[in-house]
């Protein structure tokens, strides 16, 4: 299939960046038949990153499939937020609550030669995910990886506190919006990573139960957040022991990331 057969046909079925993903489809088929099966895939609105397997994010690349949510853009401004701090403090742990691909973790790592982390995800699959992108970035010996679910009575009991640094993308989006997202959201990311039931902020409620056993005194809570969701983030964690620390906007000038101190001595 020639090029400009194929930003066409990307064109019409209304992919925005016809021309740059025609180049990658064509750079990454081993031959015809891979391509035209690629391209279908794409034609049907399943992203590109699940089609070529990884995704760039941060200053790395991850690999990335329909078991983990696909890294955004966005969640770079917590990990941006995170960096700060870990030099700025000299954190040396970090947890990472519902790890997926590893993405925010494992930056992270990857950013601090002396960081150790442990990533908790309920999915076994993305946590599979999440140690092959260890491997890759080299940080294997520095991050354990286990299969829990903060929503379990005895979590505290399996994962432990103390956490200099804990740091979470979790499900923000209400249950009743998500058939609403667009396709490449709704149809191949995990609605596990997705939901977060009837307004948004069922698990934000939970990591405020949770937090003042898992992050040590001074330490630091990092938390992504939709649209409009941070003012009540803010209230939830707050009524818990934590104060808000500072809140950092991301590049369209959305409060994304939402950062919070437990009350203590500073690290």
């Amino acid at each position: 299939m020639d090029f400009d057969s194929l930003i066409q046909k990307l064109s019409t079925a209304g992919i925005e960046s016809p021309r740059l993903e025609a180049r990658l489809l064509k750079e990454n088929a081993s031959d015809e038949k891979k391509l035209e099966q690629m391209l279908q895939a794409r034609l049907k609105h399943q992203p590109l990153d699940k089609i070529l397997g990884r995704k760039e994010f941060y200053k790395y690349t991850f690999k990335v499939n329909a078991d983990v949510l696909s890294p955004r853009p966005d969640t770079e401004t917590l990990v941006e937020a995170a960096a700060k701090l870990i030099e700025q403090n000299k954190i040396k742990n970090i947890l990472e609550l519902g790890v997926g691909s590893g993405c925010i973790l494992l930056s992270l790592l990857a950013d601090f030669p002396n960081l150790k982390g442990k990533g908790i995800d309920r999915s076994a699959s993305a946590l599979k995910i999440a140690a092959e992108n260890a491997k890759c970035l080299g940080v294997e010996s520095r991050c354990s990886l286990q299969e829990a679910d903060w929503f379990d009575e005895a979590f505290i009991n399996q994962i432990g506190g103390g956490f200099e640094m804990v740091v979470s993308n979790p499900p923000y989006i209400p249950h009743h919006e998500i058939e609403t997202l667009e396709t490449e959201v709704k149809k191949y990311d995990p609605w596990l990573a997705l939901d977060g039931g009837l307004d948004g902020l069922e698990s934000y409620r939970r990591i405020a139960d949770l937090a003042p056993k898992l992050v040590k005194d001074g330490g630091f809570l990092l938390l992504e957040a939709g649209v409009h969701q941070a003012a009540d983030i803010i209230k939830i964690i707050c009524s818990k022991g934590l104060q808000h620390f500072k809140t950092e906007k991301d590049l369209s000038g959305i409060e994304r990331c939402i950062i919070f101190q437990k009350r203590g001595c500073n690290l």
